[in-house]
């Protein structure tokens, strides 16, 4: 198989897989780690791939003698079933001419998938090249994030429909630009406003403060609370937009549910609005730790936002491909984050999905996490958001807890139950830092926070392994 294993995925190179033989195979590299869940609501059986957003130089360890780049593994099996029907998602930006992930992405694998399958990621609208080489696929740019970047990256054409849809989205990327802030220019301003604040004298630095936390609290938008995810789809939703076309799609109301929650819940968990309400109420002026807190939180709200949009453009490709026949083989490859929210997604609407491999960690915490978050109502009966545990994956849930745990702190007077939550709180954050960091191995479920395995390399190794029988045995067959 050396052939057809990477070791250096900067050089790497399309390769022609056609009457390849995958049986054999027995590892696939370039991501670590894969779900396969058959989906009947979606009728299909949905393949999630989990990327580290990294490249590598020297392979990717594990089993070199029977294993397969993931690019080459995927363009073999799509040629060895021309019957069946494959949808490739991909973290992958609109752009103009080629494709911009291929100069500004972080991760290997999902360049050199776009680079296999290039004659399908071309261009946005004609996909005659696409149809000749790979018949059975489509190919869906999944990143609504690129909608900020400059007009120039977004595909253009003398075509009025074409022109058409894509000021529509570029108008929208304008709305959202700020909730994009890849380069961190709002955190750059900011913490530069404040550096100026801090050089002047103690007279002048009142009314500089105040002025930027104003500017803060503009840029976060005018909502009401608890309201946030609501203010983004108004913005989403605004001026006859695709996204109020989306309406129209079945299952949409349930995604768009699923997707304000999770907003709201990173408003609930960061809530610079909140901490900025606070200090101006009072006349002390605020501490450089207070601002830097602020511009952390505001800095971990948008970038969880861009993170939920990706997630929520990403599904209704999903809940479009549903709509596209009964016969389904969908392949998201995708940050690790980002397929454990759509697999929370598909279990929150499909009640009939089953679970058919998968090598994520997942510690089964719903029963202790509800016990805390009832205790926590009772000492803290209004101010509490109404976490829905099975839609949310580890990352929000550790965000979530940690915000209950800086309210019990502040508590001025704790009594034992506050304590004993405090505890527990401390627990489950352990735990779900285990949960979601690849670097730690749980030797036992039931003990995993006293029992941690730090492994040798904190990124572990890029590969899954299973049989590529257990694959294509999990192709969608339509049963009715």
């Amino acid at each position: 198989m050396n052939d057809y294993e990477v070791q250096d995925e900067t050089t790497f190179i399309k390769k022609n897989m056609t009457n390849f033989d995958i049986s054999n195979i027995n590892q696939i590299n370039g991501a670590p780690y894969l779900s396969i869940i058959s989906a009947p609501y979606f009728n299909a059986t949905i393949f999630l791939f989990g990327d580290w957003h990294k490249f590598t130089k020297t392979g990717f360890g594990g089993n070199v003698n029977r294993s397969i780049y993931l690019p080459l593994y995927l363009d073999a099996l799509f040629k060895k079933y021309p019957n069946k029907q494959f949808d490739l998602i991909t973290e992958t930006k609109y752009t103009k001419n080629e494709i911009y992930t291929l100069h500004n992405s972080k991760s290997g694998v999902i360049i050199n998938t776009i680079k296999q399958f290039f004659s399908c990621y071309e261009t946005l609208y004609d996909k005659t090249k696409c149809k000749a080489e790979y018949p059975n696929l489509r190919v869906h740019f999944g990143d609504i994030r690129g909608l900020s970047m400059a007009n120039e990256n977004l595909s253009s054409s003398s075509d009025e429909i074409q022109s058409s849809k894509i000021n529509n989205m570029r108008k929208i990327g304008e709305k959202l630009k700020s909730w994009f802030d890849y380069k961190n220019e709002n955190m750059l301003e900011f913490s530069n406003m404040l550096q100026k604040c801090t050089n002047l004298d103690v007279g002048s630095r009142s009314n500089c403060y105040s002025s930027l936390l104003l500017k803060i609290k503009q840029r976060l938008g005018e909502f009401q609370p608890g309201q946030y995810g609501e203010f983004i789809f108004s913005l989403l939703e605004s001026d006859d937009s695709k996204f109020i076309r989306y309406r129209k799609i079945e299952g949409y109301a349930e995604l768009r549910r699923y997707i304000i929650h999770e907003l709201d819940l990173v408003n609930f968990c960061f809530s610079p609005r909140e901490k900025i309400d606070k200090i101006m109420a009072r006349k002390k002026n605020p501490t450089i730790a207070e601002f830097r807190n602020i511009i952390k939180d505001f800095k971990h709200m948008f970038r969880s936002t861009g993170v939920i949009m990706f997630d929520y453009y990403a599904l209704i490709r999903f809940l479009k491909i549903k709509e596209y026949g009964n016969e389904n083989n969908i392949i998201m490859l995708a940050g690790e984050a980002h397929t454990k929210s759509v697999l929370s997604f598909i279990k929150y609407i499909d009640e009939n999905n089953m679970m058919i491999f998968s090598n994520l960690k997942r510690i089964k915490i719903e029963n202790l996490s509800q016990f805390v978050i009832d205790s926590y109502k009772t000492m803290f009966k209004d101010d509490i958001f109404v976490l829905e545990i099975h839609t949310i994956n580890e990352n929000y849930l550790r965000y979530y807890l940690e915000k209950l745990r800086r309210n019990l702190i502040e508590l001025e007077d704790k009594n034992k139950q506050a304590n004993k939550l405090l505890l527990n709180i401390d627990n489950l954050i352990k735990i779900c830092k285990v949960s979601s960091y690849s670097k730690y191995n749980v030797v036992d479920d039931n003990k995993c926070v006293l029992n941690l395995k730090e492994l040798d390399n904190q990124h572990g190794f890029r590969y899954v392994s299973i049989e590529s029988s257990e694959i294509e045995g999990a192709l969608y067959v339509n049963i009715e």
